[in-house]
């Protein structure tokens, strides 16, 4: 057995979930390895050394939500955005949401995706866009008396 796997297999303690939790150097809640003389997060030299290599253009998710597991079956390679829409952020949280704050479906032909600089910036709901834009006009006539 290659002394890396070696190490590797004996710096974790399995969880109730079946994690492999990192029992060393943490960093943002990621376990740490030193690894071809460099500084390595273990969840990523973990899927490599069980999995394979990582497909170009794919970061590690991790399936069971915990940053310090490095169990192969816990992780999967994926875009960055899957990745993202995965988790809890503010990005997934909003990806997700099907209704405005007042209530209007994102669907159809209430629905305005904005671009900025020609990347997705946000969801907009048409029916509020043109509320507020009334309201902005009306107190913009109001001021100019």
């Amino acid at each position: 057995m290659p002394a890396l796997k070696k190490r590797v297999l004996n710096t974790f303690k399995i969880n109730k979930n079946g994690c492999w939790v990192w029992q060393k150097s943490l960093t943002n809640g990621y376990g740490q390895i030193y690894a071809d003389r460099k500084a390595q997060k273990a969840h990523r030299v973990s899927y490599e050394l069980f999995k394979g290599e990582i497909p170009k253009g794919l970061t590690i998710d991790h399936l069971c939500r915990n940053r310090a597991c490095i169990n192969p079956d816990h992780l999967e390679a994926v875009t960055h955005k899957e990745n993202i829409l995965r988790g809890v952020g503010t990005g997934a949280v909003n990806a997700k949401k099907k209704f405005c704050y007042l209530g209007h479906k994102f669907a159809g032909k209430n629905l305005h995706i904005y671009y900025k600089e020609n990347k997705f910036a946000a969801r907009i709901c048409r029916k509020c866009s043109a509320a507020n834009s009334r309201k902005s006009q009306k107190k913009s006539r109001l001021a100019g008396r």
